[in-house]
């Protein structure tokens, strides 16, 4: 989640690559299938509606994003690794 605020407060609009980088990781963890998290993701929207609010809209956001550019899991990990060390030298946490 921090990399997509970091994603949507850059100065400069971040790359293609970049945002597909950043969509791909999210879609991992916040879709059936994201093992543990997925798990209380589901529980809070299914017990709360401002949590289920709150998915919806981040689901909108991610949704809004290019999808990731490889299906190869090298080139995946490589444009992650990419999107963190430009986080990093922007001065992203």
């Amino acid at each position: 989640m921090a990399d997509l605020d970091a994603l949507l407060d850059l100065p400069t609009p971040a790359t293609q690559d970049e945002q597909g980088a950043v969509r791909g990781e999210l879609d991992h963890l916040l879709l059936p299938g994201g093992g543990e998290l997925w798990a209380n993701v589901m529980t809070s929207i299914q017990s709360s509606a401002v949590a289920a609010a709150a998915y919806a809209r981040v689901r909108q956001i991610l949704l809004s994003l290019p999808k990731p550019a490889a299906n190869d899991e090298a080139a995946a990990l490589h444009a992650r690794h990419r999107w963190a060390e430009m986080r990093r030298f922007r001065g992203g946490t």
